[in-house]
């Protein structure tokens, strides 16, 4: 083989190996960005079940603060008529008050 010939075989044998090498290289990130992108989808289903106990979560507090809500009612409409009950019978009371007054006056 001639110096020119040797020269050129080796230049093909060192681009053959750059070659290679970089084949070599792309593979390994083709494997790495496949492993990240299993990781993120699984990242993904776990970020939706997350989100979907959340909504099931509020939806639960909504219905329980709408009971709460009804509840606040019912007890301020009964303090309300309680009230009132109270109020009518502080009248009696004080109705019966004057009356026995006035028959103790009497005697």
């Amino acid at each position: 083989m001639t110096p020119e010939e040797q020269f050129r075989f080796t230049k093909i044998e060192n681009l053959l190996q750059t070659l290679t090498e970089s084949q070599v290289q792309q593979q390994e990130m083709t494997l790495q960005l496949q492993e990240s992108q299993k990781q993120l989808q699984e990242s993904q289903k776990q970020l939706q079940e997350s989100q979907k106990q959340f909504q099931e979560s509020q939806t639960r507090t909504d219905q329980q603060v709408q009971t709460l809500v009804m509840v606040v009612g019912r007890v301020s409409d009964s303090q309300e008529r309680t009230g009132e009950r109270l109020l009518s019978l502080i009248q009696t009371v004080d109705r019966l008050a004057e009356k026995v007054d006035r028959l103790a006056d009497r005697l």
